[in-house]
């Protein structure tokens, strides 16, 4: 919306997905996915990130046969962003095997190449956030007090290993801006700061049922919701509300270093260096 889109990108399953709809953008995202093709098996359908590029592969070629190929790696090197946001669902479902982060980085770089090859160039990727911070967390842990440090220094350590990733890759892949996006230090910053945001409960879940903080369950029909939900920073067991959205999305847009390396959505919307592969 801040770049004045005027409606959200259609999923890439959607019926009415079809013909030039596509020149304009396409979301591939799939609830409860991960970068390793197992993760969200327990919850049933959800397409992985290896799935979702392959479905990106094919989007490109039904592209090249509307504009063609010229246009199209036009459209995708200087005209187009990739925002993937990934990782987190890897990371809380299988923390204890991959607490190191090396085999789930690793695994990640391969996927992010994949991107650059199929002619992706400014690449926004999102860290995990700080999950021990989260209600569910907090109520699994009750003896704890405050945010659970011991996970988000395992989440911490993988962050740092991936912001190397995103450098590395931009200064070996010509033309290519990975940004990291660290919402880590945004939810970081929202909580240190949130009487200054306007919240006034930032330890429980606005839609509620089992657990002193509301974080035993899933939001689902019997669960109860809180009076205002603009007041809190959680929405449920997992997720932020759409008022820390808001916020986060707007460190994103513009935010600085200390949040986006090595700048901003708006910087790199309007960063158009011309490179010889070009």
């Amino acid at each position: 919306q801040r770049l004045g889109a005027k409606d959200f990108r259609p999923p890439y399953l959607a019926p009415n997905t079809t013909g030039d709809v596509v020149l304009r953008g396409v979301n591939y995202a799939s609830s409860g996915s991960g970068i390793l093709n197992d993760t969200g098996l327990i919850w049933g359908g959800r397409i992985s990130l290896d799935e979702q590029i392959s479905n990106f592969e094919e989007t490109k070629a039904r592209i090249v046969s509307i504009i063609g190929r010229r246009e199209t790696k036009r459209l995708l090197k200087h005209q187009s962003l990739f925002i993937v946001v990934t990782g987190s669902n890897d990371f809380f479902l299988g923390k204890e095997m991959i607490s190191d982060g090396s085999f789930l980085s690793s695994k990640f770089e391969s996927q992010l190449r994949k991107l650059y090859y199929l002619e992706a160039r400014k690449i926004i990727v999102t860290n995990i956030p700080r999950f021990g911070c989260t209600p569910f967390e907090r109520d699994k842990n009750p003896n704890a007090k405050g945010c659970i440090a011991s996970f988000n220094e395992d989440i911490s350590s993988y962050n740092k290993r991936l912001k190397r990733l995103l450098m590395d890759l931009t200064a070996n892949l010509t033309a290519s801006t990975f940004v990291y996006a660290d919402i880590h230090a945004m939810l970081k910053d929202i909580l240190q700061n949130d009487r200054s945001y306007g919240f006034e409960n930032s330890d429980d879940a606005c839609c509620h049922k089992v657990g002193v903080h509301g974080g035993l369950l899933p939001c689902f029909s019997l669960s109860k919701i809180c009076s205002n939900r603009t007041k809190y920073v959680f929405w449920d067991a997992f997720h932020l509300t759409e008022t820390s959205n808001v916020i986060v999305a707007s460190h994103m847009m513009d935010g600085g270093l200390k949040f986006m390396s090595p700048m901003n959505i708006r910087q790199l919307v309007y960063s158009s260096t011309v490179h010889p592969d070009d």
